[in-house]
């Protein structure tokens, strides 16, 4: 008898098959463990599948009809996992429900929905979700996934969202072969576009223009392609429920697939998907009938490569006319039935180059009268800003409303005088309240410098001023200048003894320090000459022109022109640039590529000018360059190359040569390289027999034509008709002036050669029976080969890549079996033309064992000569003979051959003692500028080349020196008379100008070399130049050791490689691993933009020259930066006014921080913003990437629940927010205030007022005491100087980080109470979970970071983390009230400078770790020696308060510059109690080049100076600090306590045991490191090689703003699925 079960009180659950990996199945089930179990089984569970949106599993119907009811039921605390392009649902928690009459069913039930009637919903307010920025990489999987299952026959879904995907997957193939690819598409030009396809030997391969593999070499074996687009592939499967054996099955490519071409149009774009010899490749054609293939292994001969030829079969002779597939203009039209007529031609601008000839040296209209002190007796001028602060833009606008105001007055003084007592009398009321509230300037104030620009004393009472007329110009268009009183003063500092002219930089002025004939000085607003820099530099103009601007636009503005170039010089001499605007975000200190290139923008060229550039004396070593070749004899080889190159007859000797060296191939025995060479030669080339018959006409370059005899087996291809249009760039080439050969341009065609290597007829003749000339991919494969092996050198032809692995191949080829060395394959991938080889003739040499053998030789002996090439070096460098003659080639290499820093060759120039005093970093004594590169070794010079180059003078034009026998680069030099050669720049691939040097001399590529070699550390892995060939062999002979060891290759950039005829080893497209992806036009870019201003540069002297191209370079990457960090970095920002973001993000500080009261976060739009800002405390969540809670009970609920009810008040834009007075008094009271204001939100009058009665444990008040707001607006005032820091800003635009930030305050709050707005964040709900990790956790037992390598799991976070979009917040405001976007976090990769928020962001989670280790600053146990004994661990913990990066540099600007006022309160505010310290971490930041700390040691009466890479304090760092603590425990603990401490007294420790930086710019990483270790009392055992691991648990810890984060935490990271890159290099190199 069965017994009856009991029905289930639950639904049945909904199963689903899971696709994802094992370790994704982990993740998954590690997630659901987490989630809260205490609610039952019916909590709502999420799971996201692949193609799919992931639906509620298990809410029953009850608990939505209890929702329903009122009840609410148990809350959703499940968390979603969402895709940063999740549709945001609606919320409906405002709507309530009522149920219907009669009974429900159980849960799972099916319920009556119609009996009964619902109460009327209430509408619910709609909230606006700000939409999450899309991502290409977002619906890749998804459509490759659906492409897939629809390949295999199996049914494919999509998600339905509101938005359309810019990506499409689809399925191409031919119906007669059944041959298959896919096309990946995501735009319409050839970047955006991949074709894959499974090989014949099962691998999986792809064609795109970012590749760097050719896929028939691959095809040769079983190997994959390795790029995105078939990592995304691999993926796809992954999930799709597909098996691999099906999809190989189903997508297989047949070995005898035919040809064929498929079109398709993608908006007004044809591209072909074409199959060629087992290739895929995708053809496209402009609109000049111009093809273009993508495929990598056609790269170099794309325009007349096969997938082209089938393509072109496919259209037909009229195929470029044809209405559907043509890409003719007309054919375009008649397809879309419209389209937009272009534009007329833009009318030619002529400028007349010669206005500004002779400017400088007119007569000016300004002078310095004869009582006036002598310019070299005078104060320094006061540093200022690229672009203007925020306070400077205030500042001129009061002085240009004062200029207005003043005109309006005397219009009203000059009418009747009965109708203007009263005006008056109130227009001087008006004035006088307005001067008193600081909105406009008296003018019968004096101005005078405060302080001395030399030596930084300040003005006292005992100097006496003197006091004279001045004319003020505003910027303001129709005010006339204003009369004002100028004032200077004698220093009388010791070592000073200088007028003190004034300046005008605290008041926003400018003074040229020139009178006019009225003996009045001329000053001038910051918008004046801000509005003359920009005509210069940004307009591109003359000064010529600038003045009739300026004078059109300011009607008070009358200087003439030879005066308004005196301005601007002035000017842009006083201009700081900032090191960052010199360094590229992406590329850091030591930049993979970079390009060189010589730019003919010169100026006059004075004999007197000597750039003081020091170096060793390097000249070129005498290496043989016949012994670097194949064949030691030159008419050899010069033979071969006339066979390679032309069809011109041979001479006797050359038929001789030849004959001779053709006996060598039936020699016995192991054939030579050159019996090697001889085989592959005549393979191709068979020396024959003098009478043959000549081939039939073909096509000139070999792409095209018949076969030669009537016994080929290729019959030949349809006739086509020539097209009229240009298909090649060859046909772009014109010839210039000079006759050189340049891309584009006016000049004529250059002459073809008359009979090509095609139209040999005779000896030597093409072995058109074997290899059709139709088939021009063999001969382009076999082309470039023989070119490279046999005609010129081979050095370097391998250099950069592992070697090893290459001889292996080659030793493969020559004696393993038939098809054995296809295994070794991977050695040659990055040698495009070797690769097109093996991959061409795959078949051939297995089948042709002595052909296999001999290209095994050829390549045997291409590895072989590097040895011998360091042989040689070696000997030639070490000779006698060397030496004597003061060479230094192997002493450079042996002391510069690793990653030098600055301090190396600082130590190096003390060494020099016939060096004159001096600075070679100064602009105007090296003319040379690289802002963001100093110097790490000396240059090169080359004694030898120089006295060669003494016959250059007179002529127009130089042949470049021959680098060896070898050389067969025809490239010349041209020569400016009377002005410079131009300036060589150095850019880096993102178009960001790394530095420039001027050339005073001819172009010589050793000075390019010299370049390298001084500015960077770490040697770029490729050098992209127009004479790369020529810089190649100068490097190899010079300083050989160098560049093998940094692995640097030399490439020619594609712009220029097109007129060179040089080795196929320089060639960009036959190098793809080294250049695919890479802008190596970024040079050519840079100088479109900078040639504008030839104009304006050619006439100047070289120091105004000099100035002038550097500001130039910074305004061009500052805009090219904000490009780089912006959310839309294609869009146009030619509208963006720079100055925001240039103080937020390029600039470390204020240029005028001992005047300025501006903050440094001003970056973001602060003018139209009304954000509510909690005083006296800050949220996490109160406003997520500067967007604010509008609704006051949400905002108060995410307070963390504070008591009291929140009121706004308005307080004006001027707060300042780090100084010490607030003046909102009249504001707040005036109902009818014309000024901007932002909200500030406080507690009520009540929480005020008992919290006034209760000062902190510091003595000041708590910052959160703002009184009645409307009765009493003067306390927030009283309250505004010691709370303004305080103050929890939520708005990134208001963050002070330049002030100091009350510490007393809490900095964040409960993140659990924000679950829906950390969903904003692609990493949110992690930060949920340590929320909740952390209120289980006790007092913490802390460590320094740990140097151990992370897992696999948490390393690919801490990626993911770095690759954040820039523009995008990464977390919430965190401790430091610093919102870190991925820009920030980008710069923890590699060895990229750590900015202010990244350090500051450290330095509050070091605070804190300090205030729970000693709550309230008070001891748990007193330990030996003062520190204090940790309740946690037992272990001794120094009780540690570390400062903000922008303390010192508002203490001391400058050492002369030291002013304690500026910093007195800073202390308090930051919690700093010297009765209850150990120690003071003070963070230095040197000419924003590099980061040191000072700890200062209260217990053991010790200053710890930690710099990374200097050991000794060269800048006086702890002398200022020395002195500053002095005058602290002066000021807080009265005079006896100072006594008592005797600061002068405490030694200096620098051991120089500690850790050191062997790498460019890891100094602030090392810094915080060390900062680290101090603040817990622990030894400093880190080294260089733990920085990278660093550099990722700085991240995490960023990122969950917790120094402690706990493995509980770090386990909940998704698995991961696929082996890292680095895990991938690994388990190869094991193979």
């Amino acid at each position: 008898m069965s017994t009856s079960r009991p029905l289930p009180s639950l639904a049945r659950p909904v199963e689903f098959s899971f696709y994802g990996s094992r370790d994704a199945a982990k993740a998954l089930a590690a997630r659901v463990a987490l989630l809260p179990c205490h609610h039952g089984p019916s909590t709502v569970v999420h799971c996201s599948a692949a193609a799919s949106r992931g639906r509620p599993v298990g809410r029953s119907w009850s608990a939505q009809m209890e929702r329903a009811r009122g009840g609410g039921g148990d809350r959703d605390l499940a968390t979603h996992i969402k895709k940063r392009y999740d549709v945001q649902p609606k919320d409906r928690s405002d709507r309530r429900t009522v149920s219907t009459a009669g009974p429900s069913g159980a849960d799972g039930d099916e319920g009556d929905d119609s009996a009964g009637a619902l109460s009327p919903l209430r509408p619910a307010v709609r909230k606006r979700t700000p939409r999450a920025a899309l991502f290409v990489q977002d619906f890749v999987q998804e459509a490759l996934v659906a492409c897939i299952q629809r390949a295999c026959g199996l049914p494919s879904s999509q998600p339905l969202v509101s938005r359309s995907t810019s990506v499409t997957a689809r399925v191409i193939g031919d119906k007669n072969s059944r041959s298959r690819a896919i096309v990946l598409r995501s735009g319409v030009g050839k970047k955006d576009v991949a074709i894959m396809w499974v090989s014949c030997r099962d691998g999986l391969l792809c064609s795109c223009f970012g590749g760097t593999q050719n896929a028939l070499f691959l095809s040769a074996s079983a190997r994959s392609t390795k790029c995105i687009h078939t990592v995304a592939m691999n993926k796809a499967l992954a999930v799709s429920g597909v098996g691999i054996d099906v999809f190989r099955g189903r997508m297989r490519l047949r070995a005898d697939a035919a040809d064929f071409a498929v079109p398709d149009e993608y908006g007004v774009t044809i591209l072909w998907a074409v199959l060629y010899r087992s290739v895929f490749s995708v053809v496209s054609f402009s609109s000049g009938n111009a093809p273009a293939c993508i495929a990598p292994g056609c790269r170099r001969f794309r325009g007349r490569c096969g997938h082209v030829r089938v393509a072109r079969d496919r259209q037909g002779p009229d195929g470029f006319l044809d209405a559907s597939t043509g890409t003719a203009p007309v054919a375009v039209k008649a397809r879309l039935h419209a389209r937009k007529h272009a534009g007329a031609p833009r009318a030619k601008v002529l400028d007349n180059e010669e206005e500004d000839e002779g400017v400088e040296k007119e007569e000016s209209d300004t002078i310095r009268g004869p009582q006036d002190p002598d310019q070299a007796k005078l104060s320094s001028r006061a540093s200022r800003n690229l672009l203007p602060c925020s306070t400077e833009c205030d500042q001129g606008e009061v002085w240009a409303r004062t200029a207005d105001w003043r005109a309006l007055y005397m219009k009203r003084v000059s009418g009747p005088a009965a109708a203007k007592a009263s005006d008056l009398k109130m227009h001087n009321q008006l004035f006088a309240f307005s001067m008193g509230a600081g909105h406009l300037r008296d003018v019968r104030d004096v101005l005078v410098e405060p302080c001395c620009g030399s030596c930084g004393q300040k003005r006292e009472e005992r100097h006496e001023v003197v006091k004279e007329p001045g004319l003020l110009t505003t910027h303001h268009p129709s005010a006339p200048s204003l009369k004002v009183w100028v004032g200077r003063w004698e220093c009388d500092g010791a070592d000073c003894k200088r007028t003190v002219e004034y300046d005008g930089n605290e008041d926003a002025l400018f003074s040229l320090r020139r009178r006019n004939k009225k003996k009045q000085w001329l000053l001038f607003t910051r918008g004046v000459v801000d509005k003359l820099v920009s005509s210069i530099i940004a307009g591109r103009t003359t000064y010529t022109a600038a003045t009739r601007h300026l004078s059109a636009d300011v009607q008070s503005f009358s200087l003439r022109r030879q005066d308004v170039v005196k301005l601007g010089t002035a000017v842009i001499k006083t201009f700081k640039i900032p090191p960052e605007s010199g360094r590229c975000p992406l590329c850091g200190p030591n930049p993979a590529f970079i390009v060189i290139d010589a730019q003919a923008l010169g100026c006059s060229d004075p004999d007197d000018t000597t750039p003081l550039r020091p170096g060793e004396n390097c000249p070129v070593l005498d290496i043989p360059a016949s012994k670097l070749c194949i064949f030691e004899k030159a008419p050899l080889r010069d033979a071969i190359s006339k066979v390679l190159r032309s069809s011109t007859a041979l001479t006797a000797g050359q038929i001789t040569a030849l004959r001779a060296w053709q006996e060598m191939v039936d020699a016995p025995g192991r054939p030579t390289p050159e019996a090697a060479a001889a085989k592959v030669f005549f393979h191709f080339f068979p020396l024959g027999n003098p009478q043959a018959a000549p081939p039939p006409p073909g096509d000139e370059d070999g792409a095209t034509g018949t076969t030669p005899t009537a016994n080929t087996t290729t019959a030949p291809g349809p006739k086509r008709r020539r097209s009229s249009m240009a298909s090649t760039l060859e046909s772009a080439v014109r010839v210039d002036k000079e006759g050189k050969l340049v891309l584009g341009g006016k000049g004529p065609v250059p002459k073809k050669p008359v009979e090509v290597w095609s139209d040999r007829v005779g000896l030597c003749r093409p072995a058109f029976e074997s290899y059709s000339l139709e088939d021009a991919d063999v001969w382009c494969a076999a082309h470039p080969f023989l070119h490279a092996m046999l005609t010129e050198t081979i050095c370097g032809m391998f250099q950069s890549f592992d070697e090893k692995a290459v001889e292996l191949l080659a030793n493969a080829i020559r004696i393993r079996g038939r098809d054995e060395w296809r295994k070794f394959t991977a050695a040659a991938d990055g040698v495009g033309y070797v690769a097109s080889f093996l991959g061409q003739f795959a078949d051939d040499l297995e089948e042709d064992r002595s052909l296999r053998a001999a290209v095994g030789e050829l390549l045997l002996k291409a590895v072989s000569i590097e040895k011998y090439v360091d042989d040689v070096y070696a000997e030639q460098a070490s000779k006698k003979s060397t030496l004597d003659a003061g060479w230094q080639n192997a002493n450079y290499c042996a002391r510069w051959k690793g990653t030098p820093t600055p301090a190396d060759y600082l130590d190096w120039r003390f060494e020099q003692t016939d060096l004159a005093a001096l600075d070679e970093n100064d602009p105007l004594v090296s003319y040379e500028y690289f802002a963001g590169l100093p110097r790490v070794r000396p240059g090169i010079m080359d004694s030898e080349a120089a006295k060669r180059r003494v016959q250059y003078r007179g002529k127009d034009r130089h042949v470049a020196d021959l680098e060896g026998e070898g050389d067969a680069c025809n490239k010349a030099f041209s020569i400016k008379a009377g002005l410079t050669q131009g300036v060589f720049n150095v850019v880096c691939p993102h178009v960001i100008t790394l530095g420039f040097r001027c050339l005073f001399r001819a172009e010589s590529v050793g000075e390019a070399l010299s370049i390298v070699l001084e500015r960077f550390p770490k040697l770029p892995q490729v050098i992209f130049y127009d004479v790369a060939c020529k810089l190649d062999k100068n490097a190899m002979r010079r300083v050989r050791p160098i560049m093998r060891a940094h692995g640097v290759r030399c490439i020619l950039d594609r712009s220029h490689s097109i007129t060179h005829t040089c080795s196929p080893i320089y060639m960009p497209d036959d190098s793809l691993g080294s250049t695919a992806g890479v802008a190596t036009q970024a040079a050519e870019v840079s100088h479109s933009i900078a040639v504008v201003n030839r104009t304006s540069l050619a006439y100047m002297a070289p120091a105004t020259y000099m100035v002038h191209k550097m500001v130039q370079v910074a305004f061009a990457n500052i805009r090219k930066l904000y490009r780089l960090n912006a959310d839309n970095s294609p869009g146009e920002n030619d509208h963006v006014w720079l100055a925001p973001f240039f103080h937020s993000k390029v600039s470390h500080q204020c240029a005028r921080v001992s005047l300025c009261s501006c903050k440094q976060l001003d970056g973001d739009d602060v003018t139209n913003q009304e954000t509510p800002v909690a005083v006296g405390t800050s949220n996490a969540l109160e406003v997520i990437d500067g967007v604010a809670a509008t609704d006051s009970a949400v905002a108060a609920d995410s307070m963390g629940g504070r008591e009291g009810a929140m009121q706004l008040v308005p307080v004006p834009m001027s707060v300042d927010v780090a100084g010490t007075r607030m003046d909102v008094a009249d504001a707040v009271g005036a109902s009818n205030c014309v000024a901007a204001t932002h909200w500030v939100r406080a507690v009520d009058a009540h929480a005020g007022q008992n919290a006034a009665a209760e000062p902190d444990a510091t003595g000041v008040a708590d910052a959160a005491v703002v009184g009645d707001a409307a009765g009493d607006p003067s306390a927030i005032a009283d309250h505004a100087g010691d709370a303004g820091a305080a103050t929890g800003l939520v708005d990134e635009a208001f963050v002070d980080l330049t002030g100091a930030v009350d510490e007393t305050e809490p900095a964040s709050g409960n993140l659990l109470d924000g679950d829906q707005a950390l969903d904003k964040f692609l990493h949110g709900w992690l930060l949920v979970e340590h929320a909740r990790w952390i209120d289980g956790q006790s007092v913490p037992n802390p460590e320094p970071m740990d140097t151990r390598p992370l897992s696999k799991e948490a390393l690919a976070f801490a990626r993911r983390l770095i690759d954040h979009p820039p523009a995008e917040a990464v977390r919430p405001r965190n401790k430091a009230r610093i919102v870190l976007k991925g820009a920030d976090f980008l710069r923890l990769a590699g060895e990229s400078w750590l900015n202010d928020e990244l350090l500051n962001s450290m330095v509050a989670l070091i605070n804190e770790r300090a205030a729970q280790l000693h709550p309230g600053g008070t001891l748990h146990e007193e330990a030996p020696g003062g520190d204090a004994l940790s309740a946690a661990g037992g272990r001794f913990m120094p009780r540690t308060r570390m400062l903000n990066s922008f303390f010192f540099s508002r203490l001391a600007p400058l050492p002369s510059r030291y002013s304690y006022d500026r910093v007195r309160n800073w202390g308090v505010k930051m919690g700093l109690d010297l009765d209850a310290v150990d120690k003071i971490i003070v963070p230095v930041n040197i000419d924003g080049l590099h980061w040191v700390v000072v700890a200062i040691d209260v217990a053991n009466r010790l200053f710890c100076f930690y710099d990374s890479v200097r050991r000794a304090d060269r800048n006086g760092v702890v002398d200022v600090l020395r002195r500053w603590l002095g005058d602290e425990v002066r000021s807080r603990l009265g005079p006896d306590a100072a006594s008592s401490w005797d600061v002068a007294s405490w030694a200096v420790r620098a051991d120089p045991r500690w850790p050191r930086q062997t790498d460019g710019g890891s100094c602030g990483v090392f810094v915080l490191a060390a900062a680290d270790c101090f603040s817990l009392g622990a030894p400093l055992l880190f080294s260089q090689r733990d920085i990278s691991t660093l550099r990722e648990r700085m991240a995490i810890a960023l990122f969950f703003d917790d120094m402690q984060v706990g493995d509980d935490v770090l386990s909940v990271l998704p698995s991961v699925a696929t082996p890292l890159a680095s895990d991938v290099e690994e388990d190869h190199e094991e193979e």
